[in-house]
Order: structure tokens, then sequence, then C-alpha cells
């Protein structure tokens, strides 16, 4: 029987810098799923089903318990580490398609910000619109356009941002 070349003892150290540096949930899982189908060709015995030793399985059980922690968080709020933003004073957002590029952004509470906004439709109006105190937006104008937008947002919480004339173009502006 052929089988995987057996990981060595480091397996576990270097899963586990892996883990931390990874920016998603996907890739985490990716990476547990690949760790685990590898040590366990190697803990297979000839006789198919015998782990060949009880280190393995404590491995190997943290292994999966590791993956279903990481599939209820995923499973939770639906943010992950990927989605946490630092408060930006500027940002460009793009209009392509009849989408917005981006669906969120963070800004911090009382701070000017400056939004680039290109619409890349061509001869498809657009706009940029906070539903926010002072209510900021940008005038509706064909594509291609790129307009600037300069407002602030002094009470922390989250806001809506729609295109206007395409009200499925929407998004959140989380003021921290």
């Amino acid at each position: 029987m052929d089988r995987a070349p057996r990981p060595s003892r480091g397996t576990l150290a270097l899963v586990v810098p892996t883990l931390s540096q990874v920016a998603s949930v996907d890739l985490a899982l990716d990476v547990i799923c690949d760790t685990l189908y590898d040590m366990s060709q190697s803990d297979v015995s000839e006789r198919g089903l015998e782990l060949a030793d009880p280190a393995r399985r404590t491995v190997l059980a943290l292994g999966v318990g590791g993956m279903a922690t990481l599939v209820l968080t995923a499973c939770g709020d639906g943010a992950t580490a990927a989605e946490t933003q630092d408060p930006v004073s500027e940002f460009t957002i793009v209009a392509d398609n009849l989408r917005w590029d981006i669906d969120r952004v963070v800004i911090a509470a009382g701070d000017e910000v400056t939004v680039t906004v290109e619409n890349r439709d061509r001869g498809i109006p657009h706009n940029f619109h906070v539903r926010s105190p002072g209510d900021p937006k940008t005038e509706l104008e064909d594509g291609i356009v790129t307009q600037m937008l300069r407002f602030s947002i002094d009470e922390p919480g989250e806001y809506v941002f729609v295109c206007d004339a395409h009200l499925q173009m929407t998004g959140t502006v989380e003021v921290v």
C-alpha cells in the first residue's frame, strides 16, 4: 500500500503559525483540512483502520476540534478577521456594471472623509449618497465620470450608502 510520507513531530508546530497568519476562515479551513488529510494518510496502519500511535490521534483530535471551532465561528454573525477595518479618511468607490466595488467602509466619528466616486458605467447615471445626518451625496451623473465628496458624521453607528438611481447598489458606512 502506497502511503504519503509520515509528517514529522513538528507538523502541529507548523500549523499554528500558519493559522495565526491566515486572513480568512476559508483559507484556515483549507490549511487544516490539508494538514489533517496528510496526517491521516500516514496514520493508517497496514490493516487499514487503526491509528499508528496515541500522540497522532491527539493531534488529529485537536485538528478536528480546531476546524469545528472555525466553522462555528464562521457561522456566527458573518464577521471575519478580513472584514475588520481601521477607520479611513479617504477612499475610492467604483460603480461598474451596476455594482459598487466595496460594500463597507469604516470612518472615525467627526473626521472629515474624502470620497472619490468613479462611475465606469458609460451613459448610466450614478451617485454616492450616505443616508445620515447632513445627507451627504454627489449629483447623479452619467458615466464615465469621477466625482469627489467630502463629509463627516459625528454620531457612531452604521449608515447605508446607496446610488439613488439604482437602489440595489448599497453598502454600509460604519462610524466608530
